[in-house]
């Protein structure tokens, strides 16, 4: 097994309790390690991710928004609902209240340019399915 040189480190900045190199930016930081080792802990303590984002596919231009850049772990679609004036996720209790449960609003969903994002047409596509 070959051996890395390491050398101490000099100076350090302290960041939200974490101690790093006083020289490293953030956006150079690299985290791995094996399952359970705190990797996504030691990211979400830095700020680095969200845990859930929120997207309401009723708003313009949803698909440029921060979240899909950030990649959280989980994104909750907020649909429009017929009767309802913002849109909601399937789990928010203005729409779980609702007796009966109502439908869907297709024609408050806005859609991306057609063929001018390759990714977000696919994602289009299994959303509407």
């Amino acid at each position: 097994m070959t051996e890395l040189p390491t050398l101490p480190i000099e100076s350090l900045q302290h960041f939200k309790g974490i101690d790093f190199p006083e020289d490293i930016r953030f956006g150079q930081i690299l985290v791995t390690g094996p399952p359970g080792a705190g990797k996504s802990t030691l990211i979400v303590r830095l700020g680095g991710w969200s845990e859930e984002g929120y997207l309401d596919l009723g708003r313009k231009h949803w698909w440029r928004s921060e979240i899909l850049s950030v990649r959280p772990r989980e994104i909750h679609l907020g649909l429009p609902f017929q009767g309802l004036a913002n849109a909601v996720s399937v789990f928010d209790a203005e729409f779980l209240d609702r007796d009966p449960l109502p439908p869907v609003d297709f024609d408050r969903i806005v859609l991306p340019p057609r063929k001018r994002y390759f990714f977000f047409g696919r994602l289009v596509s299994a959303l509407c399915v």
